[in-house]
């Protein structure tokens, strides 16, 4: 290692504990919600389909799929790629009122042999789940 690299790499290693510390230290008094979403072709059962939480509250979801695709939240900018069986996690705080789509875009394969698959880019469907967040 270089004379140079050496603070280069003290300064990495600070600033990924200070992101490590700040994706974990959530507000004083926010109420912690976990959801566990099940997405079964492309679809969550009737009784996950509804989420209500109060703002500020702290939101983790915890989701699998049995296809691979993406799940996205309209307005907060928030998305987890999932691969079919391995588990993802969300965390958010819920720091807008309203309701919010969550959709669903599953992955097709291309037409061309060999290449890569794309996400679908179909937002008109009805959406996977609400986000419903209530004023405190």
């Amino acid at each position: 290692m270089t004379l140079h690299a050496a603070p280069r790499l003290a300064r990495c290693a600070l600033m990924c504990a200070v992101l490590a510390g700040a994706s974990v230290a959530w507000p004083a008094g926010a109420a912690e919600r976990t959801f566990d979403l099940t997405v079964t072709n492309g679809v969550l059962p009737a009784a996950q389909r509804s989420i209500r939480v109060e703002k500020g509250d702290r939101l983790r979801w915890r989701i699998v799929s049995d296809v691979p695709g993406e799940l996205h939240l309209h307005a907060y900018r928030v998305e987890a790629k999932l691969v079919a069986g391995v588990p993802a996690e969300l965390t958010f705080t819920a720091h807008a009122t309203g309701r919010f789509r969550v959709e669903w875009h599953g992955v097709a394969d291309r037409a061309v042999s060999g290449t890569a698959p794309r996400a679908s880019t179909h937002h008109h469907a009805p959406p996977l789940a609400t986000l419903e967040v209530r004023p405190k």
